[in-house]
C-alpha cells in the first residue's frame, strides 16, 4: 500500500492512498479516534 506523509498542526501522519480511478488516488483521512491530532488541531482553531 502507498502512503502520503503529512504534517498537521505539528503532528506527523502517513495517510493511506486509496485508488479512485486508474489515474486518481486520494489520501484517506479520518480524525475520529485520533486524540493526539484532535487536541493539536483544536489548539490551532
Amino acid at each position: 500500500m502507498k502512503y502520503y506523509d503529512i504534517n498537521i498542526a505539528g503532528i506527523d501522519r502517513s495517510l493511506p492512498l486509496c485508488r479512485v480511478t486508474d489515474s486518481l488516488y486520494i489520501a484517506a483521512f479520518v480524525v475520529f479516534g485520533d486524540v493526539e491530532l484532535t487536541i493539536a488541531c483544536a489548539k490551532r482553531l
